[in-house]
């Protein structure tokens, strides 16, 4: 780990027509920040 701070297992990227999912994936806690993606060539690989 080597001190730095773990961004990549607190974020999770979603596609717009997954909001549902992101919202609940967030109050459940699987996710701290869903980062909803509008633009559907962005790659979802972040």
């Amino acid at each position: 780990m080597q001190g730095r701070f773990p961004f990549d297992r607190m974020v999770k990227f979603y596609p717009f027509d997954k909001i549902n999912e992101a919202a609940a994936d967030s109050e459940k806690g699987t996710t701290l920040k869903p980062i909803l993606i509008i633009d559907p060539t962005f790659p979802m690989s972040h």
